[in-house]
């Protein structure tokens, strides 16, 4: 939600306002943005992988 403007305020650090602030530099340097976006899709994947999992051993009892 902070890539959009609607989570944690600053100064407080979230990997939606890193991504957003990290935009800027595109073209200049791209791996600032990288790192947390990475962890950001990583963590969303593994939240999707542990709710499918969560699922499937829900649906079998």
């Amino acid at each position: 939600m902070s890539f959009l403007g609607l989570g944690v305020r600053p100064p407080y650090p979230s990997w939606g306002r890193m991504v957003y602030e990290g935009l800027g530099f595109l073209t200049v340097a791209p791996w600032i943005y990288l790192p947390p976006m990475v962890m950001l899709f990583f963590s969303i994947f593994s939240y999707d992988i542990l709710g499918q999992d969560l699922k499937r051993w829900l649906h079998s009892r």
